[in-house]
This record gives structure tokens, C-alpha cells and sequence, in this order.
């Protein structure tokens, strides 16, 4: 980035825009080096770090429960917590079965079908 020429005592600002292009973990420090130099070729170093607010959701807590007395039914109720420092936007919850007996509700054939006797 190009700056004005700086008489003596003069300031002046420029502004880098940084985001980050991977998932970076919550309250993680990210160290910069800043390099500046002038026309006679004089370097100057500033470290620095910014530490990044990012959102943190865990999946905290399940409850399931079998209100209808149904053997193949229950209902599930996930409870998600933010424990990071900025705000999760856009929260979704889905639900994967990843083994067992393939889920058919209640068709024909259901291996686990309540049939009455």
C-alpha cells in the first residue's frame, strides 16, 4: 500500500481489510508483522496481533423422550450452546442416522412395524 509523502511530523493512515478464508477457532491469536519502508530503502517492523471473535457452537445436551408409547417413534430435542464471542448466525440443526435398520416409517414391511394381534 502507497502512502503520501510524510513531511517532518506528519501522520498518516492506510487500511488493510483481513478475513479469514479458513474456519479459525475462536479467541485464536493471529500475529501479523507490518513492514514499512521509504524511498532510501530505511526498514521499519511492527508485530502486532489481533485476536479473532468468532462464533463457537457445541452440541451441549439431548433429550429424548417417547410420548406416544409408539416402539418405533421418539422425539428428539438437541440443545445447541454459542460458547463463542460473536454471534452464530444462520444455526441449523440436521440429523444424519448413520447405522441401523434403514428408516421406512411405517410401510409395509417395516421390520420394526407395530402390528396389533
Amino acid at each position: 500500500m502507497d502512502l503520501e509523502p510524510l513531511g517532518p511530523g506528519d501522520t498518516c493512515s492506510g487500511q488493510f481489510d483481513v478475513s479469514w478464508t479458513s474456519r479459525v477457532p475462536d479467541k485464536d491469536d493471529q500475529v501479523f508483522t507490518l513492514a514499512i519502508h521509504d524511498s532510501s530503502d530505511t526498514w521499519w517492523y511492527g508485530d502486532f496481533h489481533d485476536m479473532v471473535q468468532a462464533p463457537f457452537v457445541r452440541y451441549l445436551v439431548q433429550a429424548q423422550t417417547d410420548e406416544s408409547g409408539d416402539p418405533v417413534g421418539n422425539r428428539l430435542r438437541p440443545t445447541v450452546v454459542n460458547l463463542g464471542s460473536a454471534a452464530a448466525d444462520n444455526v441449523r440443526l440436521i440429523l444424519h442416522k448413520t447405522s441401523g435398520v434403514p428408516h421406512r416409517g411405517r410401510q409395509r414391511g417395516h421390520p420394526y412395524r407395530h402390528r396389533r394381534r
